[in-house]
């Protein structure tokens, strides 16, 4: 059953965000990750969340991967420039 992550993303530096990147795909790679797609352009149908940057959702084979994901050594330089470089919100979830 694959896991998926989903984030909302609302960078406060630009560089940040561009060591971020640099980072974010080799991560992925490392464990069979896929961005699906990163918008600005979400409509909230129902309930109160209020998306204020781009949000992005993540494929993984499992979700014992996309939380391996998460809590790696590959992962770890871009989650802490994340954190000191944005606002974001992230769960994980699976099928």
């Amino acid at each position: 059953m694959a896991g998926y992550v989903l984030a909302d993303v609302s960078w406060t530096s630009a560089e940040g965000r561009q060591a971020y990147l640099e980072l974010l795909g080799p991560s992925l790679e490392a464990h069979g990750g896929t961005m699906l797609c990163g918008s600005r352009d979400v409509h909230v149908m129902e309930g109160d969340w209020h998306p204020e940057g781009v949000t992005v959702l993540l494929s993984f084979p499992a979700l014992k991967d996309a939380l391996a994901w998460y809590d790696s050594e590959e992962y770890r330089p871009a989650l802490d420039i994340r954190l000191r470089s944005s606002r974001s919100r992230l769960l994980i979830f699976g099928e």
